[in-house]
């Protein structure tokens, strides 16, 4: 399971999200940060949802054949077939959360989270995010995920390349 911990943020991540909790709480929105570190396990067992075996194994190739990461295509393939929803499009080593550069959260109203793009709270915390230097998920153009915050100019590429 992934963590939850600010304290598993790495460089300016943890003061950044603890900051953004400050300012949404000035601002009055009580916001919940869920998921920090995510291990290349999780990863793997988020991304193989509900991702066809043909996918997979592509994927899997492509870690160890493109990326030059056969650590990460072994454990796409060893955590064995998952169920639910899509959840990512990030395989193991493709996130900026198996890094410790990215938090997921999501504003409370009366203790009820409020996961639609529509509730009014979503805007507020992204501009208050994006204030402190952080790279808000809900502002790009190729698809939205409202609860992402990362480290501003992350690459996961450069990253998987380090080992």
């Amino acid at each position: 399971m992934a963590s939850r911990k600010l304290s598993d943020l790495v460089g300016t991540m943890e003061a950044r999200a603890e900051a953004l909790v400050a300012k949404c709480d000035m601002a009055g929105i009580d916001l919940l940060i869920y998921c920090t570190l995510r291990s290349f396990e999780e990863q793997a067992r988020l991304y193989r949802q509900p991702k066809s075996a043909d996918q997979i194994h592509a994927m899997a190739d492509k870690l160890r054949n493109v990326y030059m990461r056969p650590d990460l295509g072994e454990i796409l393939l060893s955590v064995g077939p998952q169920s639910g929803p899509k959840v990512t499009n990030a395989a193991p080593g493709m996130s900026a959360h198996n890094y410790g550069l990215a938090f997921d959260c999501v504003p409370l109203v009366n203790g009820k989270a409020q996961w639609s793009s529509k509730a009014p709270e979503w805007q507020e915390v992204g501009r208050l995010g994006q204030s402190l230097g952080l790279e808000w998920a809900g502002s790009w153009t190729s698809f939205r995920e409202y609860p992402h915050f990362q480290e501003l100019g992350f690459t996961w590429r450069q990253r998987i390349l380090m080992g």
